[in-house]
C-alpha cells in the first residue's frame, strides 16, 4: 500500500476492506491503494528448423567407406562392369582439399565404354534456388596431347523417378589443374525427395591410353541458395 507522496506505509496503518479483494485489507483515510499490473510475455513462437545450406554428405570423402569401394554416404550404380573397372572413395593420391578425393578409372588394356555414377538421396524445398559446386581433375598417362584426360565426361544431376535435371556437364579434364564445376538449379517444378547423381562416362573409341587413367572428384556440395541472394557467389 502506498500513501499520495509515494511513501510505502506500514500495513498496520491500513483499515479498509478491499473491493476487489474482500478478504484483505487496503487503505484507509487519507490512503491510496497503487496495484501494478503486468501482461504476461507472449511464448515466442518455435523457431522453424532452418534447413542445411549444404545437403551434400561427405562431399569432401573424408569420411572412411563402409569397406573398400563402398562408401557409407553415397550408392554406387554402375552401368557396365569390367574386371579393369576401379573405383576408390578414399584415394590418398590426390585431393583438392583435405586428403581423399574419389576416383574413377580403368587400366590398360581395355576397350570398353565406362560408365559410372554414384548417388545419395537429398531433400529439396520447392520454389528455392540450389548452387552446385565440385572440383575435378584427371590423372594418368591422358591422351595425345599428354595432360587431358581421355574422352570423359561428368554430369552432375537430380534424379526424381523417370525425369532428370542436368545441374552441370565437364567435359574432358586437364591433368595439371583442378576445375571447378559451377551450376545452378532453381526448383520451380516443386521437387522435395530426389537423388543427387554424379555420373562419369567415358568412351574409349578404340584408344586406350597405355597407362590407363583415373577421374577424380572432390568437394561436391548442393548449397540452398539464402533467399533474397543471388546466385553468384
Amino acid at each position: 500500500m502506498l500513501n499520495t507522496g509515494s511513501v510505502p506505509t506500514l500495513e498496520s496503518q491500513c483499515n479498509a476492506p478491499c473491493l476487489g479483494q474482500g478478504g484483505d485489507i487496503c487503505g484507509g483515510s487519507g490512503r491510496i491503494s497503487v496495484y501494478q499490473y503486468s501482461t504476461p510475455p507472449s511464448p515466442s513462437p518455435t523457431p522453424s528448423a532452418t534447413p542445411p545450406l549444404n545437403l551434400i554428405a561427405d562431399g569432401g570423402f573424408e569420411g572412411p567407406p563402409a569397406t573398400y569401394g563402398s562408401p557409407t554416404d553415397w550408392t554406387i550404380v554402375t552401368d557396365v562392369t569390367s574386371a579393369n573397372y576401379t573405383w576408390n572413395f578414399a584415394d590418398t593420391t590426390l585431393a583438392h582439399s583435405g586428403t581423399n578425393s574419389v576416383s574413377l578409372g580403368y587400366a590398360y588394356p581395355s576397350w570398353m565404354t565406362m560408365d559410372w555414377r554414384f548417388t545419395q538421396p537429398v531433400t529439396l524445398i520447392p520454389n528455392r534456388r540450389y548452387k552446385l559446386t565440385a572440383w575435378s581433375r584427371g590423372s594418368g598417362t591422358g591422351s595425345i596431347t599428354g595432360v587431358e584426360t581421355w574422352n570423359c565426361r561428368a554430369h552432375y544431376g537430380l534424379l526424381a523417378g523417370p525425369s532428370s535435371y542436368v545441374l552441370y556437364t565437364r567435359n574432358r579434364l586437364d591433368e595439371r589443374v583442378w576445375y571447378q564445376s559451377l551450376g545452378y538449379f532453381s526448383n520451380s517444378a516443386g521437387l522435395t525427395a530426389v537423388a543427387f547423381s554424379v555420373r562419369v562416362a567415358c568412351d574409349t573409341s578404340g584408344a586406350t591410353p597405355v597407362g590407363g587413367f583415373k577421374f577424380h572428384i572432390d568437394d561436391v556440395k548442393l548449397e540452398l541458395v539464402p533467399e533474397g541472394k543471388n546466385f553468384i557467389g
